[in-house]
């Protein structure tokens, strides 16, 4: 089952006795759990590393912008936003926030499609 978020789309699958999220468009991006919860978080997690390394490489990150809105707080959290499902994060760090929105809204959107197929 695929998911779109705007510029990538996540893919969950069960994968011998485990659960196994990729992202076709990131090229190595292959995460797994023993339970669907597991992989989605696993998935978070390398999410908020490779944001981390494109940052402090200076790359640009895969997002078109024009969907997802962040800021930093008053109170110093960073915000990330889904301007589309309303997915919102909030972390210690720009690129943090973002992988949780991210992937949130992979299981939001997910949760959509299964609900439509019933």
């Amino acid at each position: 089952m695929s998911v779109g978020i705007t510029a990538l789309d996540f893919e969950i699958e069960p994968d011998d006795g485990q659960y196994h999220v990729f992202c076709p468009k990131l090229l190595g991006f292959h995460c797994s759990g023993q339970t669907e919860e597991d992989a989605w978080q696993n998935a978070t997690d390398a999410l908020h590393a490779w944001l981390l390394s494109l940052s402090k490489h200076g790359e640009p990150w895969p997002f078109d912008e024009s969907s997802f809105h962040s800021w930093q707080a008053d109170d110093g959290y960073y915000h990330a936003l889904d301007i589309y499902n309303g997915t919102e994060a909030v972390a210690d760090s720009l690129e943090e926030a973002w992988a949780v929105m991210v992937i949130s809204s992979a299981e939001f959107e997910r949760e959509i499609e299964m609900w439509d197929g019933e």
